[in-house]
């Protein structure tokens, strides 16, 4: 019974020391701590807590360290995959991509679909653009365009242009409602996002499956901005087509002269005609 006592007693004492080393970036410490704890048999928790601390501050070289040499216990289990799950999402929240490529590396055997979906939406949510472009490779391509749709909803700009720069088409559809990534930005009043969408050459036409555009959400929601900027959008594309998708971002953008609307798929502009005399 003492023999188990003071076991468990250094193993916690070890396993603190190196939370410290980790939590201050100490390479030679913490692989010092890391030998003595996994010798002594310690628990998955001791080093899960170690790999919590270096990933926040982003410590990649311990990461590396723990993940190499503890990396065997996180294989198998279920405790094991919601602890490679955790830490992925951790860096994914912290904008760590060089602690997400050693987790990718040593624990892609512990990592599911759904956990890396889960760690594809902190990344996409909270806008970390360098993360998302390191895990993009290991997603679907069903769930790039999916990413791709969250993104322009909740605003993400950074991400938006990380998704589409990595190959998802600007006019993905939802698979259920078939809007595209424009008509959800659109909707919720998402100007700058729809500034980017249509730089990326978004069609302002593709209707909804009701017909509307995303011009005719915008405006139905009373997102006067983002209606202002399709319209000017608009204006580019019928009087210089070439320069439209290069000039959406300007602070100087003309204003539309009429109105237009989308025949055929294609923009026209509607001018007022004057009366017969």
């Amino acid at each position: 019974m003492q023999n188990t006592s003071d076991s468990f007693l250094s193993n916690m004492s070890d396993g603190d020391c190196l939370f410290r080393a980790a939590q201050r970036g100490d390479l030679d410490a913490s692989r010092q701590f890391l030998q003595q704890l996994l010798h002594k048999g310690a628990p998955l928790s001791v080093f899960a807590s170690a790999m919590d601390v270096a990933i926040w501050n982003d410590y990649a070289d311990v990461v590396g360290e723990i993940a190499c040499l503890a990396g065997h216990m996180w294989m198998g289990g279920p405790a094991r995959y919601n602890t490679c799950a955790r830490h992925l999402v951790s860096a994914a929240r912290r904008d760590s991509p060089a602690a997400a490529r050693v987790l990718l590396r040593y624990c892609t055997g512990a990592i599911s679909w759904y956990n890396l979906e889960t760690a594809l939406d902190c990344a996409v949510l909270d806008d970390n653009a360098a993360t998302l472009a390191l895990m993009i490779p290991w997603a679907s391509i069903e769930s790039r365009a999916s990413q791709l749709l969250t993104a322009a909803a909740n605003g993400r700009s950074r991400a938006v242009r990380t998704l589409v720069g990595h190959g998802v088409h600007a006019d993905t559809r939802d698979g259920w409602s078939k809007w595209t990534a424009l008509h959800f930005a659109a909707m919720r009043g998402q100007t700058q996002v729809v500034k980017q969408l249509l730089w990326c050459k978004a069609d302002i036409c593709a209707p909804t499956k009701e017909g509307s555009t995303a011009l005719d959400l915008a405006t139905a929601a009373g997102h006067v901005a983002t209606a202002n900027a399709l319209r000017r959008f608009a204006a580019q594309r019928v009087n210089n087509p070439k320069q439209a998708t290069h000039t959406t971002g300007s602070s100087q953008q003309p204003e539309a002269s009429g109105t237009f609307r989308c025949v055929n798929n294609r923009l026209v502009e509607s001018r007022i005609s004057e009366p017969e005399r």
